[in-house]
């Protein structure tokens, strides 16, 4: 699991249109010293980008000049970085729009015009926010035994539980009391597919 995120570590993806605006972004976040980042104008362009490479946080504009949105493309970066954050960067104030953005569980909603100071502040509380989620991960992942981390760790990988008994040679039945007592000690709901939904969030 990756240790706590810095400015220069933070991967940071900014989907916008408008090129003035993309590069008032960019450089205001550079000013503060963040400088994992990468710029895409398109949702096509920005899922070429996270093909690639993961950002652990998207700004992302809402209505774009195609026919797919900065919403859609929020809700698929989350399909294939559960763990992503995303700030929405918009000049739409509309409900229906705020309760569609809402589908991608977003940690903030800045609307245009902003201030430097405001989208400052915004990547900060970010970058704490995820920080915060990494220290919690950490307490728990520390509940588990040798055993138990690995078992967890495949489970992330999407194995099922007849590989991993295969992988670690142990049997079928002991990887699911594993997995029964790692869902114990991360005081995960007893939903289908809770373990396997936090792993790959959060390894």
């Amino acid at each position: 699991m990756d240790s706590h995120l810095t400015k220069d570590s933070l991967k940071i993806l900014i989907l916008e249109d408008e090129f003035v605006i993309a590069q008032d972004i960019l450089e205001i976040l550079q000013a503060e010293g963040f400088s994992n980042i990468k710029v895409v104008n398109s949702y096509l362009q920005g899922n070429i980008t996270i093909s690639s490479w993961e950002p652990h946080l998207a700004l992302c504009d809402i209505n774009l000049l195609d026919n797919k949105t900065g919403i859609d493309f929020a809700l698929q970066l989350k399909k294939k970085c559960p763990s992503v954050e995303v700030i929405f960067v918009t000049a739409s104030n509309a409900i229906e729009t705020v309760s569609k953005a809402n589908l991608a569980f977003p940690i903030n909603y800045i609307i245009k015009p902003f201030s430097n100071k405001q989208l400052s502040i915004a990547v900060h509380l970010a970058l704490n926010f995820i920080n915060s989620k990494k220290t919690k991960t950490t307490f728990l992942l520390k509940k588990l035994s040798h055993t138990e981390f690995r078992i967890i760790q495949l489970i992330a990988k999407g194995l099922s539980s007849s590989s991993i008994s295969e992988a670690l040679n142990i049997s079928v039945k002991t990887v699911r009391n594993h997995r029964y007592n790692i869902a114990k000690k991360l005081d995960l709901p007893s939903q289908k597919n809770s373990l396997l939904k936090w792993a790959i969030i959060n390894l």
